[in-house]
């Protein structure tokens, strides 16, 4: 290293003042060890370096092929709860079924996606549409079981919370930040949510409400974890 080199300096000065430098023999020597030390040096520095490199360089490209191969991953477990979430919403624009027919069709979710953790279909509330004020059954996975929450509740008021609102306000299907949902599922998760609309008063798409999945963000955190990591970890 270059350091090496500032190190040798005091070395050089006494080895100049040394009777042995008076010889040719010790004028040689000195020379070639005052020309040899730098440049070796020099050499183990940029071969230092150019390792160094080389592992940035393959850790950095491992990262990239893990974080795409995670993503794909992902995505083949998302994709088809997007699409089914969106066909439900279709349904109940179609269909208009009574309120009393939403909870079967909530377990009918929970049932086609094992790894959707909990879904509602919320009623939107700021509508002529709706008489009884606001409706939210939530069911969501427990011990194994099916659990059910009423989000309806004045504490929880879901038609004030993001995962609500963004998809209310947009008029289209959103995926939320993460988040705790306290009074709900009582975990961490990130929901998908997809409006669904009625034909109210002359206007075809009056917002009627808003179906969602929930996915668990222990979910997201198993699948990083099978991921594998690449030769230098």
């Amino acid at each position: 290293r270059p350091s090496s080199a500032r190190a040798a300096l005091p070395l050089v000065g006494s080895a100049l003042s040394s009777p042995a430098f008076r010889t040719v023999r010790g004028r040689l020597l000195f020379w070639i060890i005052a020309v040899t030390v730098p440049i070796y040096a020099a050499a183990m520095y940029m071969s230092y370096r150019s390792a160094a490199e080389r592992l940035e360089e393959g850790a950095e490209r491992d990262a990239d092929e893990l974080a795409a191969r995670l993503a794909a991953e992902l995505d083949a477990v998302i994709r088809p709860i997007e699409g089914g979430i969106r066909t439900v919403a279709a349904q109940l624009e179609e269909i208009d079924p009574p309120r009393e027919q939403y909870e079967p069709r909530i377990r009918g979710i929970l049932a086609a996606w094992p790894d959707v953790y909990g879904s509602t279909i919320a009623v939107e509330t700021d509508s002529a549409h709706v008489s009884s004020g606001p409706f939210a059954p939530y069911l969501f996975r427990r011990n194994g079981g099916v659990a059910f929450s009423d989000l309806a509740l004045d504490s929880y008021s879901y038609d004030t919370l993001p995962w609500y609102r963004r998809a209310a306000d947009g008029l289209q299907p959103v995926w939320s930040l993460p988040y705790f949902d306290a009074g709900g599922g009582d975990i961490w998760m990130v929901t998908y949510s997809v409006p669904f609309f009625r034909r109210i008063a002359g206007n075809p798409r009056a917002l009627a409400g808003v179906v969602t999945a929930d996915l668990a963000l222990n979910w997201v955190d198993a699948a990083a974890e099978k991921a594998a990591l690449g030769p230098i970890g």
